[in-house]
């Protein structure tokens, strides 16, 4: 019986695992055909030549180009083999740009269906450290780094500074990623002495414009100085459509904006579960929100702050305003959000059907409020790379990931 069950276990794999690994690293070259002896050096060579199924490890170094993109997502996986883009160590390898010229915009633009990135740091990019096209659907962006993003003296209106930029895109993971440090420099940083006050509210930790389906759980993100945490807007009259937010840190002031979330124009979003720590008067600035908008904010806490504005078309009840979490430690250079034995934020949430937190803790009785579920042996801070990979069953080749419709 064991030995059926053995042959019919590896016969599933053998169906939905096509892909090969491909592997790249800071001692290979191009012209190398890619395996683990024989790495490509560079991630933009693994992501020409791969097919669905595919899983790209990238070895420890740091990754950079000349060009727009340090990486350029372009060909798609499929429903079941999904091309996974994987750090072979947990920030290992890191995206990044030379210089502050401005001739790389993103460190991942996914144009493309049915991809996972995951455990990258990407860092000092001027414009977006992660881009999602619009078009592209079925991604998935977990367990990174972000962190010196647009962090450049600007004038310039039109531009917008992003940790994770979705642009009209649909059916997107954003989960267990840490962001932090966004947005331009303000007057007396370094010589920056703008003549505008786009400083105050052009950059953001993470964006969503006219997506659909998207949702985001389980990050920590802190010191989005000229935006905010998230801003949730539309295209062209197109709202922001099922975003589902849980589970959340957002930490710190803009000191010039109110929230750590501006929601302008979304059809059923629904935020859960999110702590916010420390915002300019509340933690979703709902001021100005278009009122054909609805949404449902529950069981969130607010320290120094109220969760919410008040406003028609939304349902908003068992929040917790102007409650000290009680976390480990609220310096904002090191914090570490994780909560201490008496917060009141244990056992503070609502069933999402969410199981582990940010560093892959189980979730036990009722979630905690916030991207951390309270243990007595704690995680290892805010930056420790104590997170582990979801749960994936795994050949010797690459992850089958068992992907059902996202938690809404």
């Amino acid at each position: 019986m064991k030995k059926i069950l053995l042959i019919l276990f590896i016969l599933f794999i053998s169906l939905f695992a096509n892909g090969v690994t491909r592997y790249v690293g800071k001692s290979g070259n191009d012209n190398n055909t890619g395996t683990f002896s024989s790495r490509y050096l560079t991630i933009q060579k693994a992501a020409n030549v791969s097919a669905p199924g595919d899983l790209i490890i990238v070895g420890d170094g740091n990754y950079t180009a000349a060009t727009t993109d340090v990486v350029a997502v372009s060909t798609s996986g499929t429903s079941g083999n999904y091309i996974t883009y994987r750090s072979e160590n947990k920030w290992g390898a890191q995206i990044y740009k030379t210089s502050t010229v401005r001739t790389v915009e993103s460190g991942f633009s996914i144009a493309a269906n049915y991809i996972i990135v995951e455990d990258f740091e990407v860092r000092d990019i001027v414009f977006w450290a992660m881009y999602v096209a619009p078009g592209a659907h079925h991604v998935e962006i977990r367990g990174c780094k972000v962190h010196h993003i647009g962090r450049v003296c600007s004038d310039i209106e039109t531009e917008g500074y992003v940790g994770i930029n979705l642009d009209e895109c649909s059916d997107i993971i954003i989960e267990h990623n840490l962001i932090y440090d966004v947005g331009r420099l303000h007057p007396g940083e370094g010589s920056c002495s703008p003549a505008q006050p786009y400083w105050q509210n052009h950059d953001h930790g993470l964006y969503s414009l006219g997506t659909t389906r998207v949702r985001m759980n389980d990050n920590v993100v802190y010191n989005c100085w000229s935006g905010w945490c998230l801003h949730v807007f539309a295209y062209n009259g197109v709202p922001t459509t099922d975003l589902s937010v849980y589970n959340n840190t957002f930490g710190f002031p803009n000191s010039y904006r109110d929230g750590h979330i501006l929601i302008e124009y979304a059809i059923n979003v629904i935020i859960k579960n999110n702590l916010f720590y420390s915002p300019t008067n509340t933690g979703v600035n709902l001021l100005g929100v278009d009122a054909r908008s609805t949404g449902t904010i529950q069981y969130n806490m607010a320290y120094g702050a109220t969760v919410a504005n008040t406003t028609s078309g939304f349902t908003i009840s068992n929040n917790t305003n102007n409650t000290n979490p009680l976390i480990v430690s609220n310096s904002t250079s090191t914090p570490d959000f994780q909560l201490t034995s008496s917060s009141p934020a244990i056992n503070g949430g609502v069933n999402v059907g969410l199981t582990v937190d940010y560093l892959n803790n189980p979730i036990v009785g009722l979630p905690d409020i916030g991207a951390y579920e309270y243990t007595s042996g704690g995680g290892g801070g805010t930056n420790s790379k104590a997170w582990k990979q979801n749960l994936r069953i795994v050949s010797h080749k690459h992850p089958i990931v068992a992907h059902g419709k996202p938690i809404y």
